[in-house]
């Protein structure tokens, strides 16, 4: 079930509106970051992966 930031209703979106476009799809090793929620990057693994990669 969805959660809303906002108690606006609205008309449901399919998530292939968010999809990755073909031409943008990520290649082969590259990170990809899945948002729950559009507040940059808050909750995401974003931080542990630049650690990651700053380290290698």
């Amino acid at each position: 079930m969805p959660v809303w930031a906002t108690k606006r209703r609205r008309e449901p979106v399919s998530p292939e509106r968010y999809a990755i476009r073909p031409e943008f799809r990520p290649l082969p090793g590259d990170i990809v970051i899945h948002k729950p929620r559009a507040s940059v990057f808050f909750g995401t693994p974003l931080i542990a992966h630049l650690g990651t990669k700053a380290s290698a």
